[in-house]
């Protein structure tokens, strides 16, 4: 039980990486869900539900680097402040652990074993009555070997991050997040003059492969030996500045340059993602004048207006393909095919105001009440959210038993409508018979 609710957390914070879960993720996980139980032990029912969700976080971001994952999702089982005493109580035991495995590590050198394993001539070699010990008790390499099974999971990662130094792809800047959310729910928000293809809801499931792209794209610029022409080596030169004064200062124009750099590449990253998550046997295709539309749309939400910025994103997907960073990258390779999912997997989002927050993707459960929720929104022009209970962990209130719930209602609606029809048909024959 624990180890499948394990593997659920996972799937929930790694939504991309659900379907083959990286096997050293889910073994330090499991880990530290062990480890947790002998150092954590003292939690409170509510706060139990919690202890997987927590262990498969810290074991994620424990990991992050040497495995390449994506920035996490999901949500906690259990309210937020609930969650985050869980989270730092929990840390902080496994914290303990891993001090207290080195704090218990034998002290004496290597050289001083060897006497140990001997023993000494005030050692007794007989037992109580008289019979001769076989062999002394080995005390020292036993604890030897608790300590290094206790620290084994430990130093299993610190070497997996010592050897991924070297190779790892570097994080975009932390501030790319917000303005890759607010690109995607810009280009998924219908106007008068848009279309489905031109505004596809299946861009608010893109932000996390978009951001794993630009990550990826400013680490390879940054390798060394690359050669560029003098064009390229121009239009790439705002991203080689170092962290100057200058560059410290939001209002220079260093700073300035930079931002709309790689503002341009996020845009340039959503066509490619784009194109790889949209069905190519699409009737529509992405003609000039609508992928000129898309991208100057895109770019006024970052308040980057002007036909010099969609040339910019011309250039990025010009090095982009020239470059081949897209045949055989693992960014590229991990964002799921046309085939896998549709645009019906969208249900709902934050709003623009919580930018900053994670993505929210809602079961396949909730499918149709919420596309029912959408069409009466649409229908009466509301937009604020009714009242009453939410359903979730800890309110009572689950979808599956609220009968009165307008999912309920409309299926009775349909079933009676069904019955009736039925009962007006026999009706209709026996007054023909």
């Amino acid at each position: 039980m624990s180890n499948k609710s394990l593997q659920q957390a996972l799937a929930n914070l790694l939504p991309t990486h659900a379907e083959a879960l990286p096997p050293e993720l889910v073994n330090h996980a499991s880990n530290l869900l062990a480890q947790s139980r002998s150092y954590g032990s003292s939690l409170r029912p509510e706060e139990e539900i919690a202890r997987p969700y927590v262990c498969a976080e810290i074991a994620c971001k424990r990991l992050s680097k040497y495995l390449k994952l994506p920035p996490l999702l999901g949500r906690p089982p259990c309210p937020p402040r609930v969650y985050k005493k869980t989270y730092t109580y929990l840390e902080q035991a496994l914290l303990k652990s891993s001090t207290t495995a080195s704090r218990t590590t034998p002290r004496k050198p290597t050289g001083t074993s060897t006497p140990l394993r001997t023993p000494s001539k005030n050692s007794p070699t007989v037992t109580a009555n008289g019979s001769p010990l076989k062999r002394p008790f080995p005390m020292s390499p036993s604890r030897k070997t608790v300590n290094n099974r206790q620290k084994a999971p430990l130093q299993s990662s610190v070497g997996i991050n010592s050897v991924s130094n070297k190779k790892s792809i570097q994080d975009a800047p932390s501030w790319t997040m917000p303005l890759i959310r607010r690109v995607c729910k810009a280009l998924s928000t219908r106007t008068p003059s848009s279309t489905s293809y031109s505004r596809p809801t299946i861009s608010l499931l893109l932000p996390p492969h978009i951001f794993v792209g630009v990550s990826s794209i400013l680490s390879f610029i940054s390798e060394p030996g690359e050669q560029w022409d003098e064009t390229q080596a121009e239009f790439l030169a705002p991203l080689s500045v170092k962290a100057t004064t200058q560059m410290r200062n939001p209002d220079s124009q260093d700073t300035k340059i930079y931002r709309e750099r790689i503002s341009t590449l996020i845009v340039a990253v959503y066509f490619v993602v784009l194109a790889r998550r949209r069905p190519s046997s699409s009737a529509e295709t992405l003609d000039v004048d609508t992928y000129i539309e898309m991208a100057s749309a895109a770019l006024e939400s970052l308040g980057l207006e002007g036909t010099s910025y969609v040339s910019d994103v011309d250039d990025w997907l010009s090095i982009i393909m020239l470059r081949n960073w897209t045949v055989g990258t693992e960014w590229f390779d991990n964002i799921p095919g046309p085939a896998v999912g549709n645009e019906d997997e969208v249900e709902n989002v934050d709003d623009e105001k919580n930018d900053g927050d994670k993505d929210i993707i809602v079961s396949l459960k909730r499918k149709r009440a919420l596309r029912r929720e959408s069409r009466r929104r649409s229908r009466d022009g509301s937009e604020k959210p009714r009242g009453g209970l939410q359903p979730g962990l800890g309110t009572m209130m689950q979808d599956r038993l609220n009968w009165l719930s307008e999912d309920k209602r409309e299926d009775y609606l349909e079933w009676k409508a069904g019955i009736m029809g039925r009962i007006r048909a026999i009706e209709s024959g026996m007054a023909v018979g």
